[in-house]
């Protein structure tokens, strides 16, 4: 419960030295840790959450701080959500890919993963299918004795042209360095077409890939918060896996492609660790998105393409707080 809070709230939401109506107002109405029911008589929800919030701080039978008390007699910054920053070591690295060349950087980043690796392997068996998508098709024709609207019949790219691009012409991308190959698929059909990033308008081939031979993959996207709920040291840590999950899923703006620069080491750094790709969740699908490092552990499932047109998108978007300025 208490890391869950950490993970979902920032302090100064339940802090009332900060603001805040207390910790029991979390629970009192739709949130991310309890199945909230109006029902439920508010009395009786903070009898059954007081017990394990009332402690402030981490001692030697309270895992997890949900205060961060003080330092000198000033108080220190409050705790912030998980879910909407990034863990201290992550950010060190991240500001030294901007400074310094990233075989530099690739000793630390192995020390910081190599404690989880049992939290992050996952075995894919053989016979697995993933879904794989690309804008465009391979060919399209006109039959003339059609009605109008059904006259363009489109041939999707199947089997290598739907595959990994070859390392002569991959691009950069957030896994890879350019004129490196990797396949990136997704657990899902959905996923896979959301994740190319289609316009309204653009026909998309898409298909199936079978694995050959089981994979060990890094997963990201299952690591379970329980595992590390024992101390604000390991929570830490979860906080660091956290983040790099959402380097992974999060889309970049053009203007920050920079940020590509710490997740392709960091996949160079789980390859290196002996893993044949990376699963992580998306952020614009409801699937896991996948990078595997060698295309040939995959064969495409005959005849699993096909075209679809993308006839319309939906943007969601959440306010920001607003920066005031007061006169002088």
């Amino acid at each position: 419960m208490r890391a869950l809070i950490r993970k979902h709230f920032n302090e100064w939401t339940y802090n009332p030295h900060w603001g805040g109506d207390g910790l029991s107002a979390i629970f009192q109405g739709e949130n991310p840790i309890l199945n909230f029911n109006a029902s439920w008589d508010p009395i009786d929800i903070e009898d059954a959450v007081l017990p394990a919030i009332e402690e402030g701080y981490e001692t030697e039978t309270v895992p997890i701080s949900l205060h961060a008390g003080y330092y000198d007699g000033h108080p220190n910054m409050p705790l912030e959500a998980l879910v909407d920053s990034h863990e201290e070591r992550f950010n060190s690295l991240l500001a030294r890919t901007r400074r310094e060349n990233s075989y530099l950087i690739e000793p630390e980043a192995k020390l910081l993963l190599e404690p989880h690796l049992h939290f992050l392997r996952r075995k894919m068996p053989a016979g697995t299918v993933v879904h794989r998508a690309r804008i465009g098709f391979a060919e399209r024709n006109y039959r003339i004795f059609e009605r109008p609207n059904d006259a363009w019949f489109y041939l999707p790219y199947e089997g290598v042209a739907l595959g990994a691009a070859p390392p002569s012409v991959s691009a950069s991308g957030r896994m890879n360095r350019a004129g490196v190959s990797f396949l990136y698929a997704a657990s899902n059909l959905e996923t896979a077409l959301s994740e190319v990033r289609p316009h309204p308008g653009h026909v998309v081939s898409v298909g199936e890939f079978r694995s050959s031979r089981t994979l060990m993959i890094a997963d990201f996207s299952q690591v379970s918060i329980a595992e590390f709920s024992s101390s604000d040291e390991r929570l830490n840590d979860y906080w660091l896996l956290l983040s790099i999950d959402r380097l992974f899923s999060v889309p970049i703006p053009p203007e920050e492609r920079q940020n590509y620069v710490l997740s392709q080491l960091l996949s160079d750094v789980i390859r290196q660790l002996g893993f044949d790709g990376v699963s992580f969740r998306s952020s614009v699908g409801t699937g896991i998105n996948y990078a595997f490092f060698d295309a040939a552990g995959f064969e495409y499932v005959v005849d699993s393409a096909r075209s679809l047109h993308v006839s319309s998108l939906a943007y969601v978007s959440r306010p920001l707080r607003k920066l005031t300025r007061e006169a002088n």
